[in-house]
C-alpha cells in the first residue's frame, strides 16, 4: 500500500489515546478475532481508518452509532431489566 508503518511498543496512558491516535492516517487492528479491538474504535472515533480482520472498516459511522454512549447504556438497561424480571 505503499505505508510508513510505526509500531508502538510501549504503554500509552489512555488519556493521551486520542492525541496518539489522531497523528495516524491508518490504523491496523489485530487479525486473530474477528471483531474490533476497543483501540480501533478508539481510532475510528478519530477519524482514522481502520483495517481490521476483514480489510479496511468502510461501515465506520454505524459502528460509531453503534457504540456511542447513549446506545450503549440503553442498551445495558434493557439487559438489567430483562434480569430483573427473571429474577
Amino acid at each position: 500500500m505503499g505505508l510508513k508503518l510505526t509500531i508502538l511498543n510501549r504503554k500509552i496512558p489512555y488519556r493521551d489515546m486520542p492525541k496518539i491516535l489522531s497523528n495516524y492516517e491508518y490504523f491496523f487492528d489485530r487479525f486473530n478475532i474477528s471483531s474490533l479491538s476497543k483501540t480501533a474504535l478508539e481510532a475510528l472515533a478519530c477519524g482514522c481508518k481502520v483495517i481490521g480482520w476483514k480489510g479496511l472498516v468502510t461501515n465506520y459511522q454505524e459502528i460509531l452509532e453503534k457504540h456511542n454512549l447513549q446506545n450503549v447504556i440503553a442498551e445495558l438497561i434493557k439487559i438489567y431489566r430483562k434480569v430483573l424480571e427473571t429474577g
